[in-house]
């Protein structure tokens, strides 16, 4: 069997990376989330609405 002791900084090392990159990017999208929330309730504040929401006039 290979020995493992030669390679364990650089297995810790990788899996720590990866646990860190994983961390950053949730917090990344948490936060973008909030501030895209934010914009939206202060759109909505000012009375804009989604073009979804308007009501269409049909043609008769």
């Amino acid at each position: 069997m290979i020995e493992s002791g030669k390679h364990l900084e650089y297995i810790f090392g990788a899996y720590g990376l990866s646990a860190l990159l994983i961390v950053l990017l949730s917090i990344w999208v948490v936060l973008s989330y909030k501030k895209q929330k934010n914009r939206l309730d202060t759109l909505k504040a000012m009375g804009l609405k989604r073009r979804s929401e308007r009501t269409q006039i049909k043609p008769e």
